[in-house]
């Protein structure tokens, strides 16, 4: 993973862009639509206008909007004076125009409000406001999950000097506590800004936290908080590019700022700004999907055959192209193989479930649609020497040459906000959930990871190329797939893999896997190169990552299951195979932090002796359903006491019978002792949870060695 520098190579992308355009012509033009080459052009798949499962139907009680866990208020006022989420207010005040005109602001009155249409998916407001010449009207539609969708348009009677235009949203100090933002990351290259990752989820303080330009920033406390979206900043001018977005913390609140204007200028013509706002959790929690192992199958199968549990998770093997024997890398389509079928066979037989490998963000050129609709879906230009490669698969060559050539499958960063990628994608996959049967869906690449040239509908009034994000396109793409999808297989499991979690894109996923990213912090930020010459050099410490990113990324109050994709393996077999217990202390310091925060894996990447230890560990607790609560660290002193100031304690509970992690914080074993703090309580019987150690239980008291830097697991029977 290297350190990019995102003004340079978005400059960079500009002009390659600008360039490829002036000779290919116009992007719009489309190839000939042949029904035959194309059948998934222009589907309808997943547009019926629904309220899929678990969300519940939008209700309008005069100027209060409710969906699933969550109400919009309105008084008269252009934007919500409240928002709420599972009955905790969010906002701390309405949220505001402010614009400033001669050096004071612009009061807007005769303020106009109505509903413009409703159906049981979403409800469009309208309202207009004036003030001293600027009309002000706002169109807003609010979505069954929550999504409150924003266009403003500003239009003077004439021409207009102002001294500057932001929009405030201000939350509670109790629900911002902490800022996390969208983080730039090239799947492809493993190129990552350093800054970016080591702050991209930082506490609240008293200090402002400024932004350029980026298209989502969210605040949060550990179970409710509000996103902010946009996809782009084609219509700001910016005095201060670096302070598009300010988090500016007060007294009583903490503003989220969009500083639209922020320098002197002349509007003389109307100026539309479009941005979503997404108060979170998006949807009750499927404790379906705590109940889901997921990862190879070659993971599964060993801790499985090492005494996992069957009865109680269900397995869900990822398999890769080759193991399945996949006509297109990124794509579901299985060619129907022998290999195929053995695979099927074999799975099923093992009682494991099938996710197919695909890439969302990521095309197979070697697919002809791909190649077809390139400058549809690319957000960049596709070189000469690419396109020489892709006429030799015109012509009928029959395997993938950039693979051959030892690199990346080909293929090409995609838009996936263009409608006919949607189209594609999603023809694509209902194919295959109804003909193949196949249980899962898994997309990597699966995140708007880096801008693209703005569509034309977005650049025609504008001087200059500047960020697009194809965030409400990309978030429609998943939602159609979401619809059709369960319509067919209600159980199927919808799988995100993105460096960082993207509230406005994850309302219609199950599990979102992060965590591929962090290898940029145990490679201290050097190339890949170096790092094969030195292996010495990597040293997967989960204790390097920052608290906040390390815990908050993988809540699950966000609506959407999340997984942690380890890294302690990497790529360096040889080094592991010659310091096997570093491997293992890795591993299980690891799990000391996943275990205490409740975070759950992708079983991969890490010795596989700590994943089977895991899994023995929680099985001990039972099927993880409604009847099991879990308490980590941050709450759970209240039922339990431990005597060291280094040691952290989260546990499970079914009835009488818990399941008690204890951790390590320090560099050295600690002899600790854990009691019950509430009266009336005691511990009946304790034992290691994995079967592997020692523990005494005397006069009420837990007491056994917890290595440095690692946890100890014990199953306890209450009274």
């Amino acid at each position: 993973m290297r350190i990019i520098d995102r003004k340079k190579t978005f400059v960079i992308l500009c002009a390659m862009i600008t360039a490829f355009c002036s000779i290919s012509g116009d992007e719009t033009n489309l190839p000939p639509q042949d029904a035959a080459a194309f059948p998934w052009l222009g589907n309808d798949l997943g547009k019926e206008h629904v309220v899929p499962a678990p969300w519940t139907a939008v209700e309008v009680k005069g100027q209060e909007i409710a969906v699933w866990g969550r109400k919009i208020v309105y008084g008269n006022s252009l934007f919500p004076i409240r928002i709420s989420s599972q009955d905790v207010e969010l906002l701390a005040s309405p949220v505001r125009l402010e614009i400033i005109k001669g050096g004071q602001p612009l009061v807007f009155g005769n303020v106009k409000w109505q509903i413009v249409s409703k159906r049981d998916d979403q409800v469009v407001l309208k309202t207009t406001a004036l003030a001293a010449g600027l009309d002000c009207t706002v169109t807003t539609t609010i979505e069954f999950d929550g999504m409150i969708k924003i266009n403003m348009i500003l239009s003077p009677e004439k021409e207009m000097d102002i001294d500057g235009c932001r929009i405030l949203i201000p939350l509670t100090r109790e629900a911002a506590k902490i800022c996390s933002r969208y983080l730039e990351y090239d799947f492809v290259t493993m190129e990552a800004d350093k800054t970016s990752l080591m702050e991209c989820m930082k506490p609240v303080g008293e200090q402002p936290i400024h932004f350029a330009f980026i298209p989502e920033v969210s605040l949060s406390n550990r179970k409710v908080g509000l996103a902010w979206a946009a996809e782009t900043d084609q219509r700001w001018d910016k005095g201060s590019p670096a302070k598009s977005l300010s988090v500016l913390p007060g007294e009583k609140s903490v503003d989220l700022v969009m500083n639209v204007l922020s320098k002197n200028m002349t509007l003389t013509s109307p100026r539309t700004l479009e941005f979503a706002l997404f108060p979170f959790p998006l949807k009750p929690q499927n404790l379906k999907m705590r109940q889901v192992r997921i990862g190879a199958e070659s993971r599964l199968s060993a801790a499985v055959d090492a005494g996992g549990n069957r009865d109680i998770y269900d397995y869900y093997a990822i398999l890769m192209p080759k193991e399945f024997d996949a006509k297109w890398d990124s794509l579901p389509e299985p060619a129907g193989t022998v290999t195929t079928k053995n695979c099927r066979e074999r799975l099923r037989d093992k009682g494991f479930k099938f996710i197919p490998y695909g890439a969302l963000w990521y095309s197979n050129a070697f697919h002809p649609a791909a190649r077809a609709f390139s400058r549809q879906w690319s957000i960049g230009p596709v070189s000469a020497n690419v396109l020489k490669r892709w006429e030799r698969y015109n012509e009928g060559v029959k395997e993938d040459l950039s693979k051959k050539g030892g690199g990346h499958w080909d293929g090409y960063r995609v838009r996936a906000d263009a409608e006919s990628y949607a189209d594609f994608v999603v023809w694509t996959y209902l194919k295959s959930v109804k003909d193949d049967g196949i249980d899962g869906i898994y997309f990597d690449h699966g995140e708007v990871p880096m801008s693209s040239v703005a569509p034309p509908a977005h650049s025609t009034a504008d001087k200059g190329m500047q960020a697009h994000f194809g965030m409400f396109g990309h978030r429609e793409l998943l939602k159609r797939l979401w619809v059709s999808a369960k319509k067919i297989k209600p159980d199927l499991v919808i799988c995100l893999h993105q460096s960082h979690t993207a509230v406005s894109l994850n309302s219609f996923a199950d599990i979102v896997i992060t965590g591929e990213i962090m290898n940029g912090i145990f490679r201290q930020w050097r190339p890949k190169p170096e790092i094969n010459r030195n292996q010495a050099a990597y040293r997967p410490d989960y204790d390097l990552v920052p608290e906040a990113l390390m815990t908050y990324d993988s809540l699950d109050s966000r609506g959407f299951e999340s997984r942690l994709l380890p890294q302690i393996k990497f790529t360096l077999q040889k080094y592991w195979d010659e310091h096997p217990s570093e491997y293992e202390r890795f591993s299980e310091k690891m799990y000391r932090r996943t275990l205490l925060n409740g975070i759950r894996h992708y079983d991969a990447f890490m010795h596989q002796p700590s994943i089977d230890k895991a899994w023995r560990v929680m099985d001990k607790i039972g099927r993880l359903d409604g009847s099991v609560g879990f308490h980590p660290w941050w709450e759970a002193g209240a039922r339990f006491k431990a005597a060291g100031k280094s040691t952290r304690l989260s546990y499970y509970s079914r009835d009488k019978r818990v399941l008690l992690i204890i951790g390590n914080e320090s560099r050295e074993d600690v002899q600790e002792q854990v009691r019950t703090a509430m009266p009336g309580q005691r511990i009946k019987a304790a034992a290691d949870a994995s079967d592997s150690g020692d523990v005494s239980l005397k006069d009420g008291a837990i007491n056994l060695v917890i290595p440095a830097g690692l946890y100890r697991a014990v199953i306890l029977d209450m009274e």
